[in-house]
């Protein structure tokens, strides 16, 4: 179905094309001042230099074309030449009827369908979700659905944040604390302990010497887990194991 503004927007431009104006000076906003109306027309004031003339005189040729139009409850004119329009409840009532009538509520189909990927969710392994992830999560979904009502190939991603610095991090601390063995509640206190050492300071805010060789360390075991290392590996694929089993 056409959209009501673009409905609007038509009727407008046959106005002030009927009145000797050029069409495209009917086009119609929504209204900024909702108290005062629901669609406005300021094409009278772009056009009176022009036309050498006063604006409210164009508006008030082009509003005059309006009259009788089912479209409106309301085309009036208010200086210096805006056109204020709202909509019949006939018009929006017999609108409402025809979506209701309409096997897709009036969606129409996307001329030129893509193929389109929503990366949503955000979770980070050996680390509990929040009430974040459920907001992102549903904003997400929620995307995925409308692209796919519109004729799109959507492809839904929940990409975890597992392959960067907070791996090392945690690999290091687990050598750190002598631990082959750990469970997801082991992890979620040793992460945020990592990361606190790795950003350790001075008295002056400058990296300790501990610090920068932590984390110096740390950036190490994450190259050596992004290039295959076999040992990083098994530690990463034991993460993985418990976080995603928590988060399913």
């Amino acid at each position: 179905m056409e959209k009501i503004i673009n409905i609007i927007d038509s009727a407008c431009k046959d106005a002030f094309e009927k009145a000797g104006f050029p069409r495209e000076a009917g086009k119609v906003n929504i209204s900024n001042r909702p108290d005062l109306c629901e669609y406005q027309c300021n094409g009278a004031m772009a056009l009176a230099k022009k036309e050498h003339r006063k604006p409210v005189d164009i508006a008030n040729e082009a509003a005059e074309q309006l009259k009788g139009c089912e479209l409106f409850s309301k085309a009036e004119v208010c200086m210096p030449g805006f056109i204020n329009m709202d909509i019949s409840s006939s018009f929006l009532s017999d609108y409402l009827n025809g979506m209701y009538a309409d096997s897709r509520n009036g969606l129409d189909k996307a001329e030129h369908p893509k193929k389109i990927i929503v990366d949503y969710g955000g979770a980070n392994v050996a680390k509990p979700l929040h009430v974040g992830h459920l907001r992102s999560a549903v904003i997400g979904e929620a995307l995925k659905r409308m692209g796919a009502a519109l004729g799109n190939e959507m492809i839904g991603d929940v990409h975890l944040g597992d392959w960067g610095l907070q791996m090392g991090l945690i690999i290091e601390e687990l050598k750190d604390r002598g631990m082959r063995e750990f469970s997801l509640a082991d992890l979620e206190e040793i992460y945020p302990a990592a990361s606190k050492k790795s950003k350790e300071t001075d008295e002056n805010g400058n990296p300790t010497a501990a610090a920068a060789q932590f984390k110096a360390r740390a950036l190490n075991a994450t190259s050596r887990l992004q290039n295959g290392d076999p040992e990083c590996i098994d530690i990463w694929k034991r993460i993985m194991e418990l976080s995603v089993a928590d988060l399913k």
